[in-house]
């Protein structure tokens, strides 16, 4: 277990995903969360969202917060000193319309660890800015982009089928300029 009090994003999110998993509990991390760790601290989240897997439930998520200190008001965990907080959702992991979101993995001792790719964070962020309107999860978008490898032709076939072209071409427009 790592110090919650003094850790990066990062590293509550593989410490978290890890002590969830072997617990038995699939955890999928999206949202914010996920920007912040491939934008490398460009755009910062404050917590960590995650989709838990079908064979898994609230229930058995807060058992095992709480044996490390994490309390819960509804779906949001939190744990006094710790800038973190956590957040489930139930499946699937899923981001717009006609869309199967790639998921990578990460083997964090013996546990396999999941997380959107920069693509789909990126779709995923795009999607948010554009339906509620989000200029932060624009930006999110943009600073992912900026530093990680990701695939336009994908996230431009997403944005069609997602009826968000002026969205596209606003991210292709601010991507040119780094």
């Amino acid at each position: 277990m790592i110090d919650y009090t003094n850790c990066t994003l990062e590293e509550f999110w593989k410490d978290i995903a890890t002590h969830l998993g072997n617990k038995g509990i699939e955890v999928t991390l999206v949202g914010g969360g996920v920007a912040t760790i491939y934008s490398k601290g460009k755009y910062m989240s404050g917590d960590l969202d995650f989709v838990f897997g079908w064979g898994n439930n609230h229930k058995e998520i807060r058992e095992a917060l709480a044996e490390i200190g994490f309390t819960t008001t509804a779906r949001v965990f939190a744990k006094k000193g710790c800038p973190f907080t956590l957040d489930f959702s139930s499946p699937p992991v899923d981001i717009g319309l006609n869309n199967e979101p790639e998921i990578d993995q990460y083997m964090v001792g013996k546990t396999m660890i999941k997380i959107l790719t920069p693509t789909e964070c990126i779709k995923d962020r795009l999607h948010k800015a554009h339906h509620w309107k989000d200029e932060q999860a624009f930006e999110a978008a943009l600073a992912v982009a900026e530093v990680s490898e990701y695939s336009q032709e994908k996230i431009k076939k997403f944005c069609q089928e997602n009826k968000m072209k002026g969205t596209f071409e606003r991210f292709l427009e601010r991507i040119n300029f780094f």
